[in-house]
């Protein structure tokens, strides 16, 4: 702790103390869907784990809610406590995520050279350049990024929505956000829920961000729902600048 203090700065060992292996070894399993959710969670978003059919042990896996359920076990996911899911009337079904940059950091390392995982970590190691075309307001470059990253990553996820275009979006700045900002999805502001707000952490010297999605609409009418409804208020002690991020998504000619 000394250390720390007089160096400011720290680092993690605790992953260096701790064989990653078995969660390679997991997330690896062929189990439908389950690339989709290791995904969701490596971009920050939390996914929902239906706990009681699990055999208790470690070699029999015959869904992907097995298999979490045991990262869940094993400290790799961690139970959000509180939240209220919608339409499910069960103790046993939770809401997860991964609990700490370490951890994340170590699902990242393990997508890197994965073929189960094509891309991903090539899409998350731009994000330093995608931050200073979207700080540019480069609205054509940035928008031809997600128009590429969406293609490429659609046949992953699955689905074509407002929730796939976020998932893109958290994946491609999941690097600087950790250092920069701290990440909001779904976030309460003025007269509803702004779709992504990226908070410029405690001596960052960079501009908020503050995200609205559209799908089959346009850029333009994010905008505008960002200051009809108010939700500028998020910043109302804030004291830098705030970039308003409006993006489209057309899902039939993918273009953003």
């Amino acid at each position: 702790m000394v250390k720390a203090i007089q160096r400011n700065k720290f680092s993690s060992y605790w992953t260096q103390t701790e064989t990653f292996e078995s969660l390679r070894r997991y997330i690896d399993l062929n189990m439908a869907g389950l690339r989709d959710e290791i995904i969701k969670l490596i971009a920050g978003n939390e996914v929902v784990v239906n706990t009681p059919r699990f055999h208790n042990d470690m070699t029999t896996f015959e869904t992907k809610d097995d298999v979490l359920t045991l990262l869940i076990h094993l400290g790799y996911l961690a139970i959000i406590p509180g939240l209220n899911l919608k339409g499910v009337d069960n103790d046993r079904i939770f809401a997860v995520r991964i609990p700490n940059e370490e951890i994340r950091k170590e699902f990242r390392n393990i997508t890197e050279e994965n073929k189960n995982y094509p891309g991903i970590y090539a899409l998350i190691s731009q994000s330093l350049d995608l931050l200073d075309k979207i700080y540019a307001m480069d609205s054509r470059t940035v928008a031809e990024f997600f128009d590429l990253a969406h293609q490429d990553y659609t046949s992953i996820l699955k689905y074509n929505d407002e929730n796939s275009l976020g998932c893109v979006i958290s994946l491609a700045l999941n690097l600087v956000s950790v250092d920069l900002y701290n990440v909001h999805r779904d976030f309460t502001a003025g007269k509803g829920f702004a779709d992504m707000v990226y908070l410029s952490k405690q001596g960052v010297d960079k501009p908020a961000l503050l995200v609205e999605l559209k799908y089959g609409k346009s850029a333009q009418s994010a905008i505008d729902q960002i200051k009809q409804k108010n939700y500028g208020r998020i910043f109302r002690d804030y004291k830098g600048e705030v970039l308003l991020v409006g993006i489209n998504y057309d899902k039939d000619t993918k273009a953003h």
